[in-house]
């Protein structure tokens, strides 16, 4: 009996030890591919004071967004993804804010890497938000606006001015999104 209970826990420990294994090389593999497009991608990252370059996309809950069309107000425009945890965190801060600026600014979230739009949907009513959702399937708009990473939030100005923009996020942005949103208010 203790003979068996010994390889048992061999044949689990050696599994362990293989799934470990796989996640490193995995990670390192991301690591590699991530970094080697790291020079491209944020030469030509947009900053602040950069225009915003227009662009039309379809919404989840039918009819179009394009941002030309909403000049005026501010733009609160978020890249995200069902398979990003930091952006899913950071989600319903965007939820509320959306709720406390329901006058005063556009908010758009666009969804980057899920071509699968009832997927999409799904997540979305599951999660209860309400704001407007875009699903860049063709990846053009992510092109126009690239970052290192998602989320990548930004806020452009009544002119069309990007006047903050931020890669990243977590459960704690609301007071950093609430800052940025009231700034490009005052302008």
């Amino acid at each position: 009996m203790r003979s068996r209970k010994r390889t048992i826990l061999k044949i689990v420990l050696a599994g362990a030890i293989g799934f470990a294994a796989v996640i490193a090389i995995a990670s390192i593999r991301q690591f590699y591919t991530t970094n080697q497009n790291i020079e491209h991608v944020s030469a030509n990252e947009l900053q602040v004071g950069d225009t915003a370059p227009d662009f039309t996309v379809n919404l989840l809950s039918g009819g179009t967004f394009t941002l030309s069309e909403n000049k005026g107000k501010v733009v609160f425009l978020n890249f995200w993804g069902t398979w990003c945890a930091p952006c899913i965190e950071e989600m319903p801060a965007i939820q509320a804010l959306s709720e406390k600026y329901t006058d005063d600014v556009v908010f758009i979230g666009m969804d980057y890497g899920d071509n699968n739009i009832n997927k999409v949907q799904d997540f979305i009513a599951g999660k209860g938000f309400t704001y407007p959702i875009g699903l860049d399937e063709s990846g053009d708009i992510k092109n126009l606006y690239p970052a290192l990473g998602v989320p990548y939030t930004l806020v452009i100005d009544a002119e069309g001015i990007i006047s903050w923009a931020l890669t990243g996020g977590s459960d704690q942005m609301y007071d950093v999104f609430d800052d940025a949103i009231a700034e490009a208010l005052n302008k």
